[in-house]
């Protein structure tokens, strides 16, 4: 076999192996979702929402965008020990359970958790709960977690 033959096939395997790629990430991150979002039949979680943990003072404002089932917004603490602080949150919501992370968009924090809500009210509230790193203890903790939409 010349040496000619062998760099061809090389340069093929490679050639293809890079369309593979980039179809699958144009597969991935654009038709996948644009699919999604037109057989999406779940509730709409999009827009505004209040959060509070009853027994704390604590206040949050949560905004929400939804692309199918993906959920991302951002948090903000409005009330509390913790007020100013805003966070970015990414998670899923299926069958009226939202499941999502949170971290502090502050790279020098360590504030991270998580959130799992159910949808009840005719999709007025969230109720669950949130686990997250408590200061004081140093401990991972949980607490009931009530958010109420505010605007769509």
């Amino acid at each position: 076999m010349p040496l000619e033959a062998v760099a061809i096939g090389i340069i093929s395997g490679l050639f293809t192996t890079f369309i593979v790629v980039v179809i699958q990430k144009i597969w991935v991150s654009a038709i996948e979702p644009w699919y999604e979002e037109r057989i999406y039949k779940d509730a709409k979680l999009e827009g505004v929402w209040e959060g509070v943990y009853p027994g704390l003072e604590l206040k949050e404002i949560i905004t929400l965008k939804r692309v199918a089932h993906r959920v991302d917004g951002v948090v903000a603490i409005v009330e509390g020990p913790d007020q100013g602080k805003t966070y970015e949150i990414s998670g899923s919501f299926k069958n009226l359970i939202l499941t999502a992370n949170y971290h502090s968009v502050d790279r020098r924090s360590l504030d991270r958790g998580t959130y799992t809500l159910m949808l009840k009210n005719n999709g007025t509230k969230l109720e669950g709960h949130s686990a997250f790193y408590e200061d004081e203890s140093h401990e991972v903790v949980s607490g009931i977690c009530v958010w109420t939409r505010k605007s769509s």
